[in-house]
């Protein structure tokens, strides 16, 4: 069951509960339907993707420490490593560069950029930064402006001034009816949402999302020769721009069908909790297994599941 937008949208802010003893904790192997046995086999099969597309709920701690053991586990491997965050828009690439090489630290990084004004949990990436600058891998800033992707959910890309659409990818994927049909029936659960403005807030979503993929395989740049080591790439962004390879990883797909991708994502597992206000601004709308089949795809290649938390509402 699906029961927020947060994955998806990540619009709300969260909090964790206290947690009174240890959860189990295991990878799931989505395609075989088994708990993966051997975790070297799942990094062996991580290692050889060109892109692992990593989704989080964004202020959960555990999916911030899945975060750093991924991207150790692909610089371990010695290839090029590109690290590309949603949490960064590109236009501060420079800024990143700067810091990749040394020149500033990640309390610099963070206050150049004004990174706390676009994304408030910021410092939850600091390890994850902190692990691929140490190995000499790059980070990227994949998002498009924020004012734009906001002015695109209030007017849809057609209205948008010159300057403004100048700023988003000249092709942009809204021929997309699967993963329009699941954004709209995500948003049915927010009771304040007009369902007038469901087309411009699709817009938005893939204005992101083609954003995000374009900027990715820029920084990829041409297919390698032959004779040279092919690149590997992490995304970390909301689950919702990855699941069942819908959003970035099919407009990534379209651009450079010669990558292999992998998606990696993490339960919540009843670690979610919404504050009152989000709580009042939720409508009672349940949405069940039968709802999203639909979709006719795995929602992703692993998800690291833990131990449902006994201590969350409803339990």
């Amino acid at each position: 069951m699906i029961r927020t937008l947060a994955p998806f949208l990540g619009l709300l802010t969260l909090t964790t509960l206290a947690e009174e003893k240890p959860r189990a904790e295991f990878w799931l192997d989505l395609h075989m339907g088994e708990p993966v046995e051997q975790e070297a086999d799942l990094w062996d099969d991580l290692t050889t993707a060109d892109v692992v597309f990593v989704g989080e709920t964004h202020r959960l701690a555990r999916h911030h420490r899945i975060q750093v053991v991924v991207a150790e586990k692909l610089l371990a491997t010695k290839r090029p490593f590109l690290l590309g965050l949603e949490q960064i828009e590109a236009r501060h690439q420079a800024v990143l560069d700067r810091y990749a090489k040394g020149a500033i630290d990640f309390d610099e990084l963070a206050k150049t950029i004004d990174w706390k004004a676009e994304w408030d949990n910021y410092e939850d990436y600091r390890a994850l930064l902190e692990t691929v600058r140490e190995r000499n891998g790059r980070v990227v800033g994949l998002n498009g402006p924020r004012e734009v992707i906001h002015q695109t959910g209030k007017v849809g890309i057609a209205a948008l001034e010159p300057a403004q659409r100048s700023l988003l990818p000249d092709k942009i994927h809204t021929d997309d009816p699967v993963y329009e049909r699941l954004l709209n029936l995500l948003l049915s659960v927010h009771s304040t949402f007009d369902p007038k403005f469901l087309k411009n807030v699709f817009e938005a979503q893939v204005a992101r999302d083609d954003s995000m993929a374009a900027h990715l395989v820029a920084a990829l740049g041409p297919v390698p020769a032959k004779d040279q080591p092919r690149p590997v790439a992490m995304t970390v962004t909301g689950s919702g721009h990855i699941q069942f390879g819908l959003g970035t990883p099919d407009r990534v797909k379209w651009r450079r069908p010669d990558l292999e991708p992998r998606i990696v994502l993490c339960t919540e597992s009843g670690d979610l909790v919404l504050s009152p206000m989000e709580e009042a601004m939720r409508r009672a709308v349940q949405i069940h297994h039968r709802d999203i089949r639909f979709i006719g795809r795995p929602v992703g290649d692993y998800l690291h599941v833990k131990e449902q938390n006994p201590q969350a509402p409803g339990r």
